[in-house]
């Protein structure tokens, strides 16, 4: 298992007994029980979901191991169909969201990893946010939209912008080659921004002219 990194960002291994914590039960559940609580888990990390989407959370296969699942945890109750206006496939929740607060909890604006688990999935994020998103790291530059390393920004429960970032270590300066707002303010990308030159070390900020 994975027990640390270098300082370049290499993983050091060791063996799992002394990277697990002492008394974790790492016994096999069986593959039935283990599907059920990785469904379960990543079901109440989306809030609402379709079985695609919560099998894709953990990457779970076959599919067939997956349908055994859903019933298993429909039959108990542990999560319900619900209807989400706009969608097509049946999509499900847990009783607790049902039952727990429904507005989007209060945050401060965010810029996002292109691998953040929220963008995991992009058809979903299109669907509930209307927001295309694609990494183009691998994309040839002239063939490029927006840029190599472009971060959405999250303010008040939406997808509301991005940003083409790139950190001069040399300068120490966190420049914007591309600022894309739709929806979002550009106060909340400036705060967004400060937030993670500040985590970065970045000294300042270079902004297009």
């Amino acid at each position: 298992m994975c027990s640390d990194r270098t300082a370049g960002f290499a993983r050091v291994y060791d063996l799992a007994e002394r990277v697990l914590p002492a008394g974790l039960d790492t016994r096999d559940p069986g593959q039935l029980a283990a599907s059920r609580h990785l469904l379960l888990r990543g079901l109440a990390r989306l809030g609402v979901a379709t079985v695609g989407e919560m099998a894709d959370y953990f990457r779970l296969k076959p599919i067939d191991q997956v349908k055994a699942a859903m019933a298993g945890l429909l039959l108990d109750s542990e999560i319900v169909a619900v209807d989400v206006e706009g969608w097509v496939r049946p999509a499900y929740t847990t009783l607790a969201a049902l039952n727990g607060p429904l507005d989007a909890p209060s945050h401060p604006p965010t810029l996002l990893a292109p691998f953040d688990n929220l963008l995991w999935e992009r058809d979903r994020i299109e669907r509930i946010f209307g927001f295309h998103y694609r990494v183009e790291i691998y994309v040839p530059e002239p063939k490029r939209q927006f840029g190599y390393y472009v971060l959405p920004l999250l303010a008040r429960g939406q997808l509301c912008g991005r940003a083409d970032l790139k950190l001069d270590r040399k300068e120490s300066l966190l420049r914007v080659r591309g600022l894309w707002l739709k929806g979002g303010e550009p106060a909340e990308a400036q705060s967004a921004l400060e937030d993670l030159a500040t985590h970065l070390g970045a000294r300042d900020i270079d902004l297009p002219g």
